[in-house]
């Protein structure tokens, strides 16, 4: 899913729905803004996510989004959502749900290097994290870290060939 504030609706593409979830085409809206003209939604279904029924407005697959689906004002203002800029993640009914960051740590071949990586709850200023597996000759984590601004930082040590670790 992408946030979009700039949405007023909430919008998935066809293909992302299962054929049994059932799709009004009895409501359809025209949409502008995205496109040079208008284009028009397929309908609505209603999807469950966390334990709540979110109407969605669907699109077809061909619709200029750079995601399969976006998640606008509408969801925002009727789920009593925040979105946490400092940590990174969108909050409702208490669960943080992180930001999806396809940015990726180069750490090179024999060498330490401080990261981080996300704190769950923001009441815990310090914690033990366990040994990580971040893949062969690669040692991140068993360290003890504080909280800062939702981000405990650490070493991850390489005694191998150069990697990319997916943050």
């Amino acid at each position: 899913f992408m946030i979009d504030t700039g949405s007023d609706l909430n919008l998935i593409k066809r293909s992302l729905l299962k054929n049994e979830v059932a799709i009004d085409s009895r409501t359809v809206f025209e949409l502008t803004g995205i496109t040079k003209g208008r284009t028009r939604t397929v309908g609505v279904a209603t999807l469950r996510i966390s334990d709540d029924n979110v109407l969605f407005h669907v699109v077809s697959d061909e619709f200029p989004i750079g995601a399969d689906a976006i998640i606008g004002t509408e969801f925002f203002r009727n789920h009593k959502v925040t979105i946490d800029y400092l940590r990174e993640c969108l909050v409702t009914k208490g669960i943080a749900y992180y930001f999806q960051n396809d940015e990726t740590v180069q750490v090179p071949a024999r060498t330490r290097k401080q990261m981080y990586v996300h704190v769950a709850d923001p009441e815990i200023q310090y914690g033990y994290i366990l040994s990580l597996d971040a893949g062969p000759q690669v040692y991140l984590g068993n360290a003890v870290v504080s909280n800062r601004q939702g981000k405990a930082h650490l070493y991850i040590v390489n005694t191998d060939e150069d990697i990319n670790i997916l943050k």
